[in-house]
């Protein structure tokens, strides 16, 4: 998130820090109401699969 995740008011960056698992993936915007700068890195798929075991999301 941006320095100020805390005080976003895009729909978007406020559905990707509620904490569920659902994620919004869009391209930046830095248009006023749908701003839009979250980064994603690529993992491997047994990276993944780690990460989401260590998380408690996979058996």
């Amino acid at each position: 998130h941006s320095n100020n995740w805390a005080s976003s008011s895009s729909p978007d960056e406020l559905e990707n820090s509620d904490g569920d698992i659902v994620f919004v993936d869009r391209i930046y915007s830095g248009v006023a109401g749908a701003e839009y700068d979250d980064l994603i890195v690529w993992l491997t798929p047994n990276i993944l699969k780690n990460r989401m075991v260590t998380a408690g999301r996979l058996p």
